[in-house]
């Protein structure tokens, strides 16, 4: 197919089977959410990558979804997109997604706790760097300041985090997480695993064996083609930005998107760099939190 190719990630909270250690009997009662929702956007000539992520309480209209049981779950407006994993599972959030956004998604990963466990061991640690000492008893994290390697259960906490950064947000974490997929990214990179058959393969097994996918992704030869791909792009060419969004018209505490991502999506349709945005607007938060985590990556983010 021609044009960009479109991949939602899509962490989900689920707390069945081995993920039953984390929460409580109310967290496993509740059914799925996806705490992270990320577009990964590889433009058709392979030379940039978008990421754009959205917050897990914007309030959007979910359209009607076919779930995996075979059951039709009716369009739901006026809910928080993180509620779409329980509406019909990860094909629900890409149909809403999509419909957010114009794009059209052809992939998508539902990650759980164990994959991000096993991902971050299996590429032998990610380098992370925050400002000050973070200790969060919610997440489990514990921090020095300055750099540190996280992987298996300190890797999860940090991608878990909420109350250890800035405001104690979502759009904190969402900056945490976009940091650590940054430093991910440059490790395997600097270590040529990308572009590396035979290390890819060892990824991509970690990948298919812990994350639910769609049918194009089961074979792990597809991910070995996405390495290779990837291995070309610039890491100054890799854009990270958060959905531009403003209070909840009815609800403060909660999200909305906001005019300027019209102009987002707008660029994400037409296979652009989410780099090369007209508005400065900044986005997800004020200095607070970019004091928290250290972003001197050479990956570009933006916040908006």
């Amino acid at each position: 197919s021609y044009g960009p190719l479109d991949i939602l990630v899509i962490g989900s909270d689920t707390r069945t089977g081995n993920n039953g250690d984390y929460g409580d009997q109310a967290d496993a009662e509740g059914g799925a959410r996806s705490d992270v929702m990320m577009l990964m956007q590889i433009s058709e000539d392979h030379k940039k990558v978008n990421v754009l992520s959205f917050p897990r309480d914007l309030m959007v209209d979910i359209p009607q979804c076919k779930g995996s049981d075979g059951k039709t779950y009716p369009p739901s407006e006026d809910t928080q997109i993180n509620e779409s994993l329980n509406n019909g599972g990860p094909g629900c959030t890409v149909a809403t997604i999509n419909k957010i956004t114009g794009v059209n998604i052809d992939h998508f990963m539902l990650v759980d706790f164990n994959a991000v466990k096993q991902l971050s061991t299996v590429v032998g640690g990610v380098n992370v760097c925050v400002t000050r000492p973070v200790k969060d008893e919610y997440s489990g994290l514990d921090l020095p300041a300055g750099h540190s390697d996280v992987k298996g259960e300190q890797a999860l906490s940090f991608l878990r985090s909420r109350h250890g950064f800035g405001d104690g947000s979502d759009t904190s974490r969402i900056q945490a997480q976009q940091g650590f997929l940054a430093s991910l990214m440059r490790k395997v990179k600097e270590q040529g695993t990308l572009s590396n058959p035979g290390k890819m393969y060892g990824i991509a097994e970690a990948i298919t064996q812990n994350v639910t996918v769609d049918n194009g992704f089961t074979d792990p030869a597809t991910f070995v083609d996405i390495g290779k791909i990837l291995s070309g792009v610039d890491l100054s060419d890799i854009v990270f930005a958060t959905a531009p969004t403003e209070p909840y018209v009815n609800d403060e505490n909660k999200l909305q998107l906001s005019a300027e991502s019209d102009q987002v999506f707008k660029t994400l349709q037409k296979d652009g760099s989410l780099a090369d945005k007209n508005d400065d607007s900044s986005q997800g938060g004020g200095d607070e939190e970019k004091k928290d985590i250290d972003r001197s990556a050479p990956v570009a983010m933006t916040d908006s």
